[in-house]
């Protein structure tokens, strides 16, 4: 009988073990949280404590330090000061000439893009080209470029540029002038403020045709059309077009839009012979970094 009941005592404290082992987990973990909040809680406590305990010294630390850099920069003579501000100056003007250089780049690779997404038109192929020099003296009337009779170039070719017009979402090819002389490896472009720049251009709205001769003064940024109709209506922002009476030219080749004279008004008669309109280029010639010759394609 003994027997029997020690094994039952032992059976009930086995069956009883694995809840107690929980229990005592449980109420170990609920310690530990507890123990880590109030840690938390008397570290911060005790960091405000001691930030603010420590801040006048601090204060009083860095102040001195202050003192002594103002004592120290007091001490040194004028042409130390100087030479340190000649320095700083150096510094930002590199820093400012390498950023205006980085941007210059990234337009100049942007223009690049543009002109080289430029396709043939009919019997015409670019010749893509960049432009070497500008003459001071005529600087938006004429430049140079680095192709020539080599690659095809002959005197009267229209020289093209990339740029959006109007409403328009990409970029296109617009006249900027024409081939005045050639040699083997280089030409020089007259532009459309030039006078030596003559072209036929049609008017898109009144399909008006006349000569673009150059501007009165290439300072105004605007080229003459001249022998017009008389009876031509024209409208400010009306655009020009190249035809097809000049052999040299793809027709079709947006050249620039018809803006007010300075007295007024979109046209003006010439001895009521003819009517003469103001037509601005879309791309400034000054402005120019690289074009396309287009060149008659050989058969």
């Amino acid at each position: 009988m003994m027997n029997r009941r020690k094994d039952n005592l032992l059976a009930k404290r086995r069956e009883g073990s694995p809840a107690r082992l929980l229990v005592s987990a449980a109420a170990a973990a609920l310690l530990l949280l507890l123990v880590f909040a109030a840690y938390c809680t008397v570290r911060r406590t005790a960091a405000r404590m001691s930030a603010d305990f420590y801040y006048p010294f601090l204060k009083a630390v860095r102040g001195m330090e202050n003192s002594y850099a103002d004592a120290s920069l007091l001490m040194q003579n004028s042409k130390t000061l100087a030479a340190a501000l000649v320095k700083l100056q150096k510094e930002n003007f590199e820093l400012a000439s390498g950023r205006a250089i980085l941007q210059d780049l990234r337009a100049e690779n942007e223009m690049l893009r543009q002109t080289l997404r430029l396709r043939r038109k009919r019997n015409f192929i670019p010749v893509f080209a960049e432009v070497l020099t500008r003459d001071p003296m005529s600087w938006n009337e004429q430049f140079v470029i680095d192709r020539g009779s080599d690659s095809g170039i002959s005197e009267g070719d229209p020289v093209v540029t990339s740029a959006v017009i109007r409403n328009m979402s990409v970029p296109t090819a617009v006249l900027i002038g024409r081939i005045k002389s050639v040699s083997r490896h280089s030409a020089v472009v007259s532009t459309l403020l030039s006078r030596d720049c003559r072209l036929g251009v049609t008017l898109a709205q009144s399909r008006a045709s006349g000569i673009l001769e150059g501007a009165e003064d290439p300072g105004t940024g605007a080229a003459v059309l001249r022998y017009l109709p008389v009876k031509t209506h024209t409208t400010e922002g009306e655009v020009a077009f190249t035809n097809s009476y000049s052999g040299n030219n793809p027709p079709g080749i947006p050249v620039g839009e018809v803006v007010p004279w300075a007295q007024g008004g979109a046209g003006r008669e010439h001895d009521h012979v003819y009517l003469e309109a103001c037509v601005r280029p879309f791309v400034r010639p000054d402005a120019v970094r690289f074009v396309a010759v287009y060149i008659r394609e050989k058969p």
